[in-house]
């Protein structure tokens, strides 16, 4: 169910993606109005989309227990992540910012 309202919600995204192309590519819409509209699909109408899934979407107790498996999970990895860059680093022999870039780099790819 969560499935299909997931793909419902990318499909008209999609849908707005292809329209803003066609009318950029038959010269519609100046490359002004372009980085406007850009701007309220991304901010504006991306959130929403992720908030009316969530409506949508019915709570369960596994649900919240895979969701606070996710969320330790990530944290879990960034940490390791942290520890591997920084291993890295002193083995090359990084120092100041280099060693700080490359951590981060490590981390968040």
């Amino acid at each position: 169910m969560a499935t299909s309202i997931i793909l419902n919600q990318l499909l008209i995204f999609g849908i707005l993606v292809v329209i803003g192309s066609l009318a950029s590519w038959r010269k519609i819409i100046t490359p002004e109005l372009r980085d406007n509209l850009s701007r309220i699909v991304i901010d504006i109408t991306l959130p929403f989309l992720i908030f009316s899934t969530f409506a949508n979407t019915s709570m369960s107790g596994e649900l919240l227990r895979n969701s606070l498996l996710i969320f330790v999970l990530a944290y879990v990895n960034l940490f390791f992540l942290y520890l591997l860059g920084s291993l890295s680093s002193r083995i090359i022999g990084l120092k100041g910012a280099q060693k700080v870039v490359h951590t981060l780099h490590t981390m968040f790819g």
